[in-house]
């Protein structure tokens, strides 16, 4: 049977119930998963998808959100670059001619998103092995969007949600620059958690917006926007006092 025909059959039984292509481990995270379904391959985690799943619908919609297409974004930073579905959504479905620099502490993760996702198709774009916390604390360029993806499993190291991280962010920024920060709420202490993380940014870097999307009975994600000395489109109105999800 030559390749072509194995991909091709490949494909088709992943449309009935999935595939798991290969389970392997990392000294950052005990468990990774790539998976192929419905004739892609997915990044997952023990307990959440990584890259090319449901997060990245999300971040399709609320990027959609804040109109980015329509925007000037020029230099890119992805903290917590996964396997590059962020990145195929700003090249490839939007269409924005930007560089990336992605940053990615699981070399093992960088290893995957070379084999089976393509990410060297990536134009403009680097990737970097590093601690996103170390990283923004010694960057000295400046983005026009900085997206903050950043787990461990379905844990956002502490330091990341900090006074000190996010003062690091909005300095990085370009004039009119975009922050988009993604929040993984599934429990009491991770709704808690997302309250302090609002109130934090808003101490910090002063007006922000936030969008919650219900993914399922589980879990929802909240989304935290800042844009520099700018304001967004009326979808995303600054909304009444942060109240519980639960």
């Amino acid at each position: 049977m030559t390749k072509k025909i194995r991909q091709y059959f490949l494909k088709i039984k992943s449309y009935f119930k999935g595939k798991v292509i290969e389970q392997t481990n990392s000294k950052i995270n005990p468990c990774l998963e790539v998976k192929y379904v419905n004739g892609n391959f997915l990044l997952n985690s023990f307990h959440i998808n990584y890259s090319y799943g449901s997060n990245q619908k999300i971040f399709l919609a609320e990027l959609k959100k804040i109109n980015i297409q329509n925007r000037n974004i020029k230099d890119v930073l992805i903290l917590g670059f996964g396997a590059g579905s962020v990145a195929s959504l700003l090249h490839e479905k939007f269409k924005i001619n930007c560089n990336i620099t992605g940053v990615e502490i699981d070399e093992k993760i960088i290893e995957l998103a070379h084999k089976y996702f393509n990410v060297q198709r990536f134009e403009n774009t680097e990737i970097i092995c590093a601690d996103a916390f170390d990283f923004i604390s010694k960057n000295e360029k400046l983005f026009d969007l900085i997206i903050v993806d950043v787990y461990i499993d379905n844990v956002i190291p502490q330091n990341i949600e900090s006074e000190q991280f996010i003062k690091q962010l909005k300095t990085s920024l370009n004039n009119k620059g975009i922050i988009v920060f993604n929040k993984l709420i599934y429990s009491k202490e991770t709704d808690i958690s997302s309250k302090v993380l609002y109130d934090t940014f808003s101490k910090v870097v002063g007006e922000c917006k936030y969008h919650k999307i219900n993914r399922h009975h589980t879990n929802t994600n909240l989304m935290l926007f800042y844009e520099h000395t700018g304001s967004f489109s009326d979808s995303l109105k600054i909304k009444p006092p942060f109240s519980s999800f639960f």
